[in-house]
């Protein structure tokens, strides 16, 4: 493969018949392109399953049942627009194009990780200095928020559907492994026991927000000695 796997990612089909993985070509001018492609593991032939000029896929992730590979599309930049990014679902044996599962959804999805059923996606994505963790039904479209704060990675949905485990961190907490109940969202994660126990530190921490010229908010944390007030 040369360097075509480099920083890429693979996953193995459920039954072992195939791997799906991110690949990287390069024009001759030197501009990189990535696209996901299938590997038979019997043979080692490989395809296209996800390619369209314009746009680099990574990150795929094959449902449980073997049917459909979910991936991250992101849209080249230009001069004008910073380009959009979203998840995409496609079958497995490449019969349809991929289908944008976030349209309209004005976050950068990051993380990917299937529901057991095979029925809907999980994802993080970054919010406002936080890093929650959405679903999004693959039938409806509909995408809930299930975490309020704190930032999440290393997804792993338990296999009956009804808990996803994660690693959780904030300004002021390393990351601790919690269980986050699918069924309340917005509810408070468990904390699991772990090396990471939550820290005291000293002072507090405080969110501030202030607007630019053209309205926009542009929010930051900031950490204060105990005591501290407008006054001292």
């Amino acid at each position: 493969p040369g360097r075509a796997l480099d920083e890429n990612t693979f996953e193995v089909a459920p039954d072992g018949s195939r791997v799906v993985t991110g690949w990287s070509l390069w024009d001759e001018a030197g501009n990189q392109r990535d696209e996901i492609d299938v590997i038979d593991t019997a043979t080692g032939q490989r395809r296209s399953l996800l390619a369209v000029p314009g746009f680099d896929f990574a990150d795929p992730r094959i449902s449980p049942d073997g049917r459909l590979v979910a991936c991250r599309r992101s849209e080249h930049d230009s001069y004008e627009l910073p380009g959009d990014v979203t998840l995409v679902v496609v079958p497995l044996d490449g019969e349809a194009a991929g289908r944008d599962l976030l349209g309209g959804f004005d976050r950068r999805p990051q993380e990917i990780a299937w529901a057991p059923d095979s029925g809907s996606v999980y994802f993080t994505a970054d919010d406002r200095g936080r890093r929650p963790v959405y679903r999004v039904d693959l039938e409806s479209g509909e995408v809930a928020r299930l975490t309020g704060e704190g930032a999440y990675e290393s997804l792993c949905p338990a296999p009956d559907g009804r808990h996803v485990y994660a690693l959780r961190s904030a300004v002021d907490q390393p990351p601790t492994p919690v269980r986050i109940d699918t069924a309340a969202p917005g509810s408070e994660p468990a904390r699991l026991a772990s090396p990471g126990a939550p820290l005291e530190l000293p002072g507090r921490l405080e969110e501030m927000e202030a607007q630019a010229s053209d309205g926009t908010p542009v929010r930051a944390w900031l950490v204060l000695p105990d005591g501290a007030s407008e006054a001292s």
